[in-house]
């Protein structure tokens, strides 16, 4: 039987500012849970944008048996570039818009399950990969999913969750142009125009959606997805089937999986990832296998 971390001592890194400003809610109650557990914990809070990075850098140098993270997945992408190298286990606690690496890992929003599922848990060492040196956990991308990425923080203060995506769909589909790309996967190439190219580390994205549904967390290999259409209506008939996958058959979707992968445009083009916009093309990508302990659901 394992004994949980969580039965240790506790750092908790806190975005108050994730779920549309709900996480100061979200943590007041999650400490009520953990005191009630008899849980020794110490918080510390976010109190500006990038500032996860120098608290996951704070706990690592620290005597803790666990980091709990209570946020989304822009919080945890933050969290672990401060915290890569440490051998003591993260949790991610989802209270954010998309919410993927604690969906991923079976982590549940109800805050008591969550804790159920620390107290009792199982682990994943997860591969991590950086772009051009910078560290993420769960995805980057280009084209169409990086317009909506723009859209979803533009409409941020009206929607949260699985709608503000839907409503970043609609808002950048109208003005929306595919572009011509030059992409590489270990030594397989390929050139051609597309609306939206994705590499994925975890199997769920913005928010629950299966763009390549085969991806696994701790398989030393990332997925790369490449929708080949430059229509508009071809593309919005493709979108509702990544909630289920079957977008995979369809003969305008490339699925490839590697460890080393470039991203070239003919245009200036916005990359996402993790949630959040994080510059332009290129794409430069090497993954790092086993990189980090998570917590996750018993399989």
């Amino acid at each position: 039987m394992i004994i949980s971390p969580l039965k240790g001592k506790t750092a908790i890194i806190a975005n108050p500012t994730s779920g549309g400003g709900s996480g100061n809610i979200k943590l007041r109650e999650l400490l009520g849970i953990l005191r009630a557990k008899h849980i020794n914990f110490e918080t510390f809070v976010t109190q500006n944008p990038g500032e996860g990075a120098s608290l996951g850098r704070q706990v690592k140098n620290s005597n803790f048996d666990c980091l709990l993270v209570l946020g989304g997945d822009g919080t945890i992408s933050e969290v672990v570039k401060g915290f890569y190298g440490s051998p003591i286990p993260i949790a991610t606690i989802p209270c954010g818009s998309g919410n993927d690496v604690a969906g991923t890992l079976g982590i549940p929003r109800d805050l008591n399950q969550a804790v159920d599922i620390l107290l009792d848990p199982d682990f994943v060492q997860m591969d991590l990969f950086r772009d051009q040196g910078v560290l993420y956990t769960e995805t980057i991308g280009c084209g169409f999913v990086a317009e909506v990425v723009e859209s979803v923080v533009k409409l941020s203060r009206y929607f949260h969750g699985s709608v503000a995506y839907f409503a970043g769909v609609f808002d950048t589909i109208s003005g929306f142009k595919a572009a011509d790309y030059r992409i590489s996967v270990d030594d397989w190439n390929w050139e051609g125009a597309a609306s939206l190219v994705i590499i994925n580390n975890t199997w769920r994205v913005g928010g629950g959606m299966k763009i390549t549904p085969e991806a696994r967390v701790d398989d030393g290999l990332l997925d790369l997805a490449i929708f080949t259409t430059s229509s508009r209506i071809t593309l919005l008939s493709l979108l509702p089937k990544v909630y289920s996958g079957s977008h995979v058959n369809s003969p305008h979707i490339i699925i490839k999986r590697g460890k080393s992968f470039n991203i070239e445009s003919n245009r200036e083009l916005v990359k996402t990832a993790d949630g959040e916009i994080v510059g332009t093309l290129p794409i430069s990508v090497d993954i790092l296998p086993g990189a980090m302990k998570f917590f996750r659901r018993k399989l």
